[in-house]
């Protein structure tokens, strides 16, 4: 049985305005290498949201080259902001 987090992702450009239609990637810290390596999530809201979910572990969500730190996913829902600045 795999375990799954509600994980809300937040994506802002440079200036603090969100991010629409932006493809939203997550990477474990667990697998670095292979087909599993990286996840694709999504793609953003028009107010740069994604309500998403991933398994426990510790992971980095992604959007347009910038990465969030390490998150650790356990049983409590968490929020990710992807600022690209």
């Amino acid at each position: 049985t795999v375990q799954f987090t509600p994980v809300d992702v937040w994506v802002y450009d440079n200036q603090g305005n969100p991010m629409a239609s932006t493809t939203v990637t997550a990477s474990s810290q667990a697998c670095t290498s292979g087909p599993d390596a990286s996840l694709t999530l999504g793609t953003t809201d028009a107010s740069g949201h994604l309500a998403t979910s991933l398994p426990y572990g510790s992971w980095t969500v992604s959007a347009s080259g910038t990465t969030t730190n390490p998150l650790s996913v356990g049983t409590s829902p968490l929020n990710a902001e992807v600022d690209l600045s």
